[in-house]
Order: structure tokens, then sequence, then C-alpha cells
């Protein structure tokens, strides 16, 4: 986007295209825009004291599966995924599926 304002910068004024424009082409609410611009423009990170924490707690744990995934006994193999899911009301929500290995079902 920002790009092809630098493209236009010798044009005059008249020839140009408008921000709102350039916006309905890509489809993209001029809110979002905006908010993106003073996300980049602001080097400071909101979240940098969190993510110090996250990777404290964030150890990677051992692979005790060794990817045999033949459990027999139920609740010791367990696998999950979690899915964003837009809803009519372009609303999100999410989606947790847990499957028991053993018992084969959710």
């Amino acid at each position: 986007m920002d790009q092809i304002r630098v493209d236009q910068k010798g044009l005059p004024k008249s020839k140009r295209y408008g921000i709102g424009e350039l916006l309905r082409m890509v489809d993209l609410k001029r809110a979002t825009y905006y908010d993106e611009r003073k996300r980049i423009a602001n080097k400071l990170d909101k979240y940098a004291d969190i993510k110090i924490i996250i990777k404290e707690i964030g150890k990677v744990a051992q692979n005790l599966l060794n990817q045999t995934f033949d459990a027999t006994i139920p609740y010791t193999v367990l696998h999950t995924d979690v899915s964003q899911i837009r809803l009519g009301s372009s609303t999100w929500t999410y989606m947790s599926i847990i499957l028991d290995q053993a018992l084969k079902r959710f």
C-alpha cells in the first residue's frame, strides 16, 4: 500500500489514488489500515514483559511417545487441536478437540 503511494509521489494530486480508493481495492477497512500503521510506527512492544515470561514458562517437553501412538490405556495419549472459526455474525470462536488415542473418540 505504501509502495503504491511512494510510486505516485511525482504525480499531480489529481492523478494519484486516494487512500480510501486504495483501501477499497484491497478490501481493507480504514481503521484497520491506520491501526496497523500506528503499530508499525510504534517500536515499543507493549507485550515485551509478557514475552519474557512466556519464554521462561514455554519449555519444550520431552518426547515421551517417540511417535508411538498405539496406547491401550485410556487417558495416557491425548491429541488436541485448536481451530479458529468465523461465525455468521463476523465474529470468531475457537474450537478445541481432544482425542483419546486408546478410546478412539472425542
